[in-house]
């Protein structure tokens, strides 16, 4: 009996991208999720890692949800309202291996700048998780950054009494694929 065939293909509605900031002198996490962001590229292929490797996306920054109302408003009105060039994060898979878990990259840009990301992958059953860290300097959120900062200094206040907000971000992509198989 021959073994089936199966294709993967990317489902948006299947993927979740989550970030986490960093605030006080202690790096205590703020965490949220982006709810609004689009895909081309991606194609059906017998592999997760293959389905994904001309992908590009478009990601909404002012879909930001931390859960705290007050505090999206702050990010989205002082932190990207510093942004020269208004508009999506965008970008590209520039290199995934072959292998369930390793090393890859993608391409951001955001506020008129681009930048290579390294990532860390793993592929489980017909699961991709993504995980990559940027700093908001290298996008031009130094004065955002800044502000939104200033905005909540008290709130910004760790043990020691001063008032830090990190400038990297971590994120976190998991997608689920939708699997047919024939034989």
């Amino acid at each position: 009996m021959a073994e089936p065939k199966c294709e993967f293909a990317f489902q948006n509605q299947g993927t979740t991208l989550e970030w986490t900031a960093f605030k006080y002198t202690e790096r205590t996490a703020v965490k949220g999720k982006i709810e609004s962001f689009s895909t081309s590229r991606a194609t059906k292929a017998r592999t997760i890692l293959d389905s994904v490797r001309l992908l590009e996306f478009s990601v909404d920054p002012l879909s930001v949800n931390s859960g705290v109302p007050d505090r999206d408003y702050k990010i989205k009105t002082l932190f990207m309202g510093s942004a020269t060039k208004k508009g999506n994060i965008t970008g590209k898979v520039l290199q995934i291996g072959s292998d369930l878990t390793g090393q890859a990259s993608m391409e951001l840009n955001w506020n008129g700048l681009r930048k290579k990301i390294p990532v860390t992958y793993t592929v489980k059953d017909d699961l991709l998780e993504v995980n990559g860290v940027f700093s908001v300097f290298d996008f031009g959120f130094d004065s955002g950054l800044e502000k939104l900062n200033e905005a909540c200094i008290e709130l910004h206040k760790g043990t020691d009494g001063k008032s830090k907000l990190w400038p990297d971000v971590e994120f976190r992509i998991v997608s689920t694929f939708a699997k047919s198989c024939s034989s």
